[in-house]
């Protein structure tokens, strides 16, 4: 599984939760190997709300740019995964769809937690990122998280 990631790796305890996770939940990762791969900590500006000024889709093309710049699509693992950065953004989602252009495949999201249980939190995108893309592509109202 290669994970691409903006601002900070899987340290080793989270890459060891996140494989018994997949094992656990029976989920297929694409092996036992993890790779991490780091991507420019570029993103578009959003407005002073906090909100994306375009639709989602908007911002896909400038980000699809990073990940073919950190090599997403000449790997082509058979699993892929962003590891959303620390502090959210509300462009999330077109990272994930820029990724899953790229990459050609949907990612999985690897979200850290800020509990003692848990340190991350794995989220198969596959049928969410459909949705998005094939949705009509209005700006969602209010605030992203």
């Amino acid at each position: 599984m290669d994970v691409y990631f903006m601002d900070c790796p899987l340290t080793e305890p989270q890459v060891a939760e996140m494989m018994g996770l997949l094992a656990n939940e029976r989920l297929r990762a694409g092996g036992t190997s993890l790779s991490q791969y780091r991507f420019p900590n570029v993103l578009p500006v959003v407005d002073r709300a906090d909100r994306p000024g375009l639709p989602l889709r908007g911002y896909v093309p400038a980000l699809r740019k990073h990940f073919v710049r950190a090599g997403a699509a000449r790997r082509r693992a058979p699993s892929v995964a962003l590891l959303l950065p620390r502090t959210a953004t509300p462009l999330s989602g077109a990272l994930a769809l820029a990724l899953r252009e790229v990459a050609g495949q949907s990612p999985w999201l690897i979200i850290r937690c800020a509990g003692p249980a848990r340190e991350i939190r794995l989220v198969d995108t596959r049928r969410l990122l459909e949705v998005l893309w094939d949705s009509s592509g209005d700006r969602p109202s209010g605030r992203w998280s």
